[in-house]
Parts: structure tokens; sequence; C-alpha cells
């Protein structure tokens, strides 16, 4: 017998899985909150005298520098450009301090003036000159002393920074003996007992601080890691339903749910390091005796590892996606990413223990020998596993999107190969030419070098993984945001699938609703691009920093940010064309609006035409996009003075190559200031005849009968003769000339036409129409209809209608040339 379950207890079954996951993610702030103090204390408060800055600084800068003959390390030259970093900030902070009181005093003592000799000043007024006088010394004492401490901070860090390249460029042409020739192993062989005596020593350390922690302590450590991973389970279901019900269709929810995936990935065994970090030192803080410094620095160094090789895994699955192909963000087919599902793991394991069992050999100070076999197990394990990972990748034979359906499979026709695009190939080739290099290094006894080439090669992975991601990121953020698709708005496509992403990308023709609007559409795109450049050069930085340089090195070597780049009198700085930027994009919405409220709503409210109204926001709109690229040339430093020299140096070139685009130019003002034509007039210009539809610049649209657009340039309607048929009055003349022979009676014909436009209702009763005698032309009389009518543009059509009434009523009274008699009545 089913027993059901009750309503009450099926939504108890609901809520219980939902207020899991979101104690889970509670948890899991607590749990970063609470470690965050481990990873950084709070600095001593630095000194916010101006002199005291400098004391500092050059008390710090006599420590820096290295003593002679001694040879530095690698963590010697990152310490002493970390300290380095340190003063020139406090220089800097002094400078920003002193600058503006040196400007004050400057601007008081001018105030006061120069002394005369023929005037004797007040003791309070030559008192003031001294004190000030002395305040300007002081200060430009103190900011050349800040410029020399400066000069001499940037000398040291170039200093260390050429000594860490000299390093780097010795270790890595360092020929050691191969594990292939017998010297290698004997030189292990004899070292053995030293470096195990170092292990030995080294693990007696680790094991005594392992002794002081007390079992409730190792207790307290399981039990959280246990609950740790459990949250870490309710977080990642948490996040995939959030995506998948909470987010807008498309690859948004993908990217996030990525991201999601990396930070928990990374969360997972970078909290588990930092607890066992935490639990191996709370000890210390009791007051049990301290272990060494390099045990201190190995336990810092193992978490940190710990913590990338998290990130690695995490940043692996979340791109490859192997079971949830639906949520892949990379262009990888299926099988594919099924056959990688072991990379991302196996490599951040590679990484870390390769990495780790280096660091480990450093601290224990092993023998170059030791040293050795340890960097060839590590670069070994390395080629192992990305050479599996790139056989992996060879072209296989499958069935393409395009190939019959599996059903018919039994016909025997062999299925379609697959064709890698060329850059694929490409990159293949050149990892395993990569790959087999390091091997040959490893070979010959070039160990360092090997080791670099792979740690190179996987940072390019990490890094590159990691810029695609945050590409992907910000381009789903700025297009779903500000630019959402029709598709996605109005609901279609329920998967999370590969069809949301086509319904995202391009919209249908067919889609209900309206398209985004472009001026979204464009924001959306220049703000991704800018988002995107700015993450690849950063790539670009930190794919360098294994070169020696660092990011800040790599700036500081390419220019610093706050001189930028000096041209004449022009400084051009980044903070200064960003400033620019800023402004002329601020600039060019503010006209851009005030334009449309021109338009649509003061406009209106006047009593000019629609012509006038056209030409006032046109003309509006070129001085508010002149004025906004002068406040932006402003903003960068360029003189207003400057750009009208420029203009006086191009006048030549501009009277002989640019001579009618300007013509055309003035005359475009001319047409917007002058109003001969203006929107809406019916013009006749060189046989040219229509509306104008608008008035640019440079040309003029001219909207003919058939409905074509000719394009007119504006000096054709201020140097030739222009017929402008709405220009003055605004009514329309119908006129027609009517042949008749000499014995007509005139009268009669007179009034059957006049009857004829007084029947009419197009034809105006004032001015009253008229019927003249025009004269006689041979054997016929002509007599001339005219009439007005109330727009040009329907005097075609009116006076066809006129014509056609006009013969009626001649035919009806037997009227017309050749006609005897009127036609019988029907």
């Amino acid at each position: 017998m089913t027993v059901l379950p009750t309503p009450l207890a099926c939504r108890s079954s609901r809520r219980a899985p939902r207020l899991l996951t979101w104690l889970s993610w509670a948890l899991l702030v607590c749990a970063v909150t609470l470690s965050a103090p481990a990873f950084a204390q709070d600095p001593a408060p630095e000194p916010t005298d101006p002199a005291k800055l400098l004391d500092i600084s050059r008390t710090e800068l006599k420590a820096i520098q290295p003593k002679p003959g001694k040879e530095l390390t690698a963590e010697d030259l990152g310490d002493i450009k970390d300290k380095v970093g340190r003063v020139q900030s406090r220089i800097e902070q002094a400078v920003s301090a002193l600058q503006p009181r040196l400007n004050d005093a400057k601007s008081r003592l001018e105030q006061l003036g120069a002394p005369q000799a023929d005037v004797k000043e007040t003791p309070e007024v030559a008192q003031l000159r001294a004190q000030l006088g002395r305040e300007v010394a002081t200060i430009d004492g103190q900011i050349k002393v800040a410029n020399d401490l400066a000069g001499q901070a940037e000398g040291t860090l170039r200093s260390a920074t050429a000594a860490q390249r000299l390093q780097l460029s010795a270790r890595l042409g360092e020929r050691v003996p191969s594990f292939l020739q017998s010297g290698f192993w004997r030189s292990l062989s004899a070292d053995r007992a030293a470096d195990l005596e170092r292990a030995r020593v080294f693990g007696a350390e680790l094991g005594a601080l392992w002794a002081t922690v007390p079992a409730t302590a190792w207790l307290t450590f399981c039990g959280a890691a246990a609950v740790w991973l459990v949250l870490c389970l309710g977080a990642r279901r948490l996040t995939a339903r959030l995506c998948a019900t909470r987010l807008p269709q498309g690859r948004l929810r993908r990217s996030l749910f990525a991201v999601s995936e990396v930070l928990l990935r990374t969360l997972r065994p970078g909290l588990i390091a930092h607890g066992l970090v935490l639990t191996l030192t709370a000890s210390l803080v009791d007051g049990a005796p301290q272990g060494p410094d390099s045990l201190a620095q190995w336990l810092d160094t193992a978490e940190m590892i710990v913590w990338f090789g998290g990130f690695i895994a995490g940043l692996g699955a979340a791109l490859l996606m192997a079971r949830k192909p639906s949520w892949r963000l990379l262009p990888v087919p299926d099988a594919a990413a099924l056959r990688l599902a072991w990379l991302p793991r196996t490599l951040a394991a590679a990484v870390v223990l390769g990495w780790l069992s280096s660091r480990t050999a450093a601290t224990l100070d092993l023998s170059v020998a030791a040293s050795g076999a340890v960097q060839t197990l590590a670069s070994l394990t390395f080629v192992a596993v990305l050479g599996l990972a790139i056989a992996q990748l060879r072209r296989h034979t499958g069935v393409s999107p395009d190939a019959p359906d599996a059903a018919d499979a039994g016909t025997g026709a062999a299925p379609e190969l697959v064709i890698r695009p060329l850059w694929l190939s490409v990159l293949r080739a050149a990892a395993w030419l990569t790959l087999v290099g390091a091997s040959l290094a490893l070979l010959t006894g070039f160990v360092s070098l090997a080791m670099f080439v792979l740690n190179q090669v996987v940072w390019g992975l990490i890094v590159l993984g990691g810029a695609y991601l945050l590409t992907v990121l910000v381009d789903d953020l700025f297009m779903t945001l500000l630019a959402p698709s029709p598709a996605a708005a109005s609901g279609e496509g329920k998967g999370d699938g590969k069809a949301g992403d086509k319904a995202n990308g391009k919209a249908a023709a067919t889609a209900d609703g309206p398209a985004p609007p472009r001026t979204r559409e464009q924001t959306a795109l220049l703000l991704s691009a800018v988002c995107r450049v700015s993450i690849a050069f950063f790539a670009l930085l930190l794919l360098l920093a294994p070169y020696g340089e660092g990011p800040m090195d790599l700036v500081r070597r390419s220019g610093s940010l706050q001189d930028g780049l000096t041209i004449g009198t022009l400084e051009l700085n980044p903070l200064k064309l960003l400033q620019a930027l800023a402004v002329l994009f601020v600039g060019l919405a503010a006209v851009r609006l005030l334009k449309g409220w021109l338009s649509e709503r003061y406009m209106p409210t006047t009593r000019m035409d629609v012509g006038m109204r056209s030409s006032t926001t046109t003309l509006f709109g070129y001085v508010g996009t002149v004025a906004a690229i002068a406040a932006a040339l402003t903003a960068v430093g360029f003189s207003l003075q400057s750009v009208a020299w420029v203009a006086s140096a191009l006048s030549v070139g501009i009277g002989f190559g640019l001579q009618s685009i300007v013509q055309n130019f003035v005359s475009g003002l001319i047409l917007l200031a002058e109003r001969p034509v203006k929107v809406g007039d019916w013009v006749s210009l060189s046989g040219v005849e229509g509306d104008i539809r608008r008035i640019s610049v440079r040309a003029t649209e001219i909207q003919m009968g058939d409905r074509s657009t000719v394009i007119v340039p504006n000096s054709e309607f201020i140097t030739k003769i222009v017929r402008n048929v709405t220009y003055g009055e605004s009514l329309g003349m119908v006129q027609f000339k009517l042949p008749m022979p000499l014995a007509t009676d005139t009268d009669r014909v007179k009034a059957l036409v006049l009857a004829a436009f007084q029947a009419h209702g197009g034809v105006l009763s004032t001015p009253a129409p008229n019927v003249q005698l025009d004269g006689v032309d041979g054997t016929n009389l002509v007599l001339n209809a005219s009439g007005f009518v109330n727009s040009p543009r329907a005097a075609y059509g009116i006076k066809s209608e006129l014509l056609f009434d006009v013969l009626s009523r001649l035919r009806a009274e037997g009227l017309l040339p050749g006609q005897t008699s009127p036609p019988a009545p029907v």
C-alpha cells in the first residue's frame, strides 16, 4: 500500500532543500568573513606629517640598499621591490601634501608684491613677508628632498629589477648533469646523507608542531571540514537553481554559473588548507615555543599553492563543463569535453605537487642534485599531463551535425570526418614543439630552463582561461542588462542549452516585441569592448610576470601613469585621456538629450513651421557637438589657441584639397541660417524637382515624385538659380489652355469652364477663377483658364480632374470641335 504524502509534507519537503541551500550560502559568507583577518592584518597607521614621511622613507631606503658582494635570492629581490613600492607611495603622499601648501604660500607672497625702496613697510607686513619667504624656502627644500628620494628609490628599483633579470638568465642557462648520465646519480648518492638529514630535521620540526595541537583541535578541524564540504555541495545546487530560474535566457546564466563554480571550487580546498594552517599555528599563540621562520614561510606558501590549485581545478571545470554541455562556454565538442574531464583536477594536482616540492627543496636547501631531481620529476609530470591532453585533442572521426541520423547508420556509409580549423592545428603543433623542446632540455641537463618553460605554459593556460571567462562575463552582463534580445524579453526558449544562445545571439525577424534600442545596444557594445580590452591588457601583464617583471614593473618600464607622454607643451597621460573621453561622452549625450527635448517638447509649442524647427534643432546639434569636442580637448590639456594655430596652418591645404567640402559645409550653414529653402519646400534645381526632406552640412536630400531621393550638394543652392515653389505664397495655381474653333460661342464655353471650377471643391473662391481669351492661333481661339488651390502639390491632380470635367461639359453641350449635335440622352 502506497502512502501518499500530505500537502503539508510536500510543502515541507520542498522547503527543506531551499532552507539548507540558503543556510549553506550564509555559512559560506561567514566562513570567508571570519577567515579574512588571517589573510591580511591591519597595518600600523601611517603618519600624515610630510616631514615624518620623508624621514621614514630616507631610513627605509638606507636599510633597503643591499650590501656589496652579497648574492640576493629571488625572495630578497621581491622583498626589495615591495619595500621600494611602499617608499614611493610615502613620497608621493608627502609631495601631494606639500605642493598645495607651497602654492598657497607663493600666492600669498605674490599678493604682498615686491618691497618698494621709497616706501617704508610696516613691521607687520615685513614680518609676514619674511615668514612667507621662510615657509616657501622650507617647503621647496622638502619637495626637493622628496624628489631626490624618489630618484634614489627608482634607481634601487631598477637595480633590483636588473639583478632579478640577470639571475633569471643565469638560472635558465645553467646546465647540470642529466638524469641519464651517471654523474647525476653519483652526485645524488654523494649528497644523499646530507639531504636526508635536512629532510629529517624539517620533518621533526613539523612533527613537533603537529604534536602541540590537542586532540580536540583536530576533532574541531575535521568536523568543520566535513560541514564545509556539505555546505559547498548545497551552495553549488543553489547557484545552479538560481541561474536556471532567476536569470534571463542566454549566456549570462552560464557565465555566472561558471564564475560561481570557480569561486566554490577555489574556496573548498583553500579554506580547508587555511583551517589546517590555523590549527597548526594556533598553539603558538598560547605561549608554546615558536617554530623556525622557514617552517612558517613554508606553511604560508603551501597554503597559497593549495588555493591556486583549487582555482586551476575550478577554472578548468567551469570552462569544460564535461557533464553539462548546455552550460558550456567554450566551443568544445561534447566528446572532446568528456575525454578531457580528467584534466582540470589532474593538472591542479600536478601543479600543487610540483610547485610544493620545488618550494620544499628550496626551504630545505637541498643539494644541486636533489633539487635537480625534484625539478626533473615535476617537469616530467607536467610533460605527461600536457602531452596526454594534447593527444586527446587529435583529429577524430565522428558524425558532423549535418550528417544523417543515427538511424541510418546501418546503411554502411562511413561517418564524415570532422575537420578542425587551421588555428587549432597550428596550436597543437606549437604545443607539441614546446613539450618536445622541454623534454630535450631535461635530457640535456637544462632542468631550470625546462621547468621554466613548462611553468610558463601552465601559467599561460591559467591566465588565458581566466581572461576568457572574464571577457565572456562582462560581455554577457552588458549585452543582457543594457541590450536584451527580443527572444529573452518575450520569454522564448525555455531550455538552458545552445538553442537559448542562438535566440540570444541573433533575434529573429518575426520575434514578438520591438528590437532593443540602437543606442542601448551601441552603449553595451562600447562598454563591453572597453572592459575586454582592459582584461586583455592585464592578461598580457600577467603573462609576462614570470619573466621577472611584475605588473607594476612593466607599468614603470613603459612609462609612469602620472607622467604620461609629453609632446611639446602637451602632456598626455591615461588619467587626462579618460577624463577627456568622459567629458566628450557626457557632452554628446547632453546634446543628444537636448536635441530630443527641443524637437519633441519645446519646438512644437512655438509658432515656427516644421522647416524652421528642423533647422534650429540641427544648428543646435552642430554647435553643441563642437562645444563638446572643444571641452574634451581642453580637458586633455590641448589649448583652443593651439587649435586656431593648427587651423591656420591647414588653411592652405583646405583651400586646395578640401575646397569643395568646405564650400558645401559653409553653404549648408548658410542654408540653415538664412533659410532660402527649408525642409518641406518644393524646389526645382537643374532639372531636379521635388520636396526637401533633409538639410545637412554637406548636402541636401530631395525626394522626387517617383519616391526616389536625389542628393544635391549645398553649394548648388547658393551658386545657381533655384525655383522654390513654396517659398512665398503657399497657394497653388491650376492653369490650362483650351483651343476652340473661331465659330465657337465663347460666352457659353466660358460659362461652362467657370462652372466646372466653381463645382470643384479643391478650387478656392478667393481669388476667383478666371477664363480669358489668350489669342487666335490660326483657325482656333485659345482660352486660358486659371484658378487657385490650397497647395502647389495639389495643383496637378486638380488640373487633371478639371480637364476631365470641362471636356465632359463641352461634350454634353455639343461644343467640342467636330461635334455636330449634342449626344442623345441615355
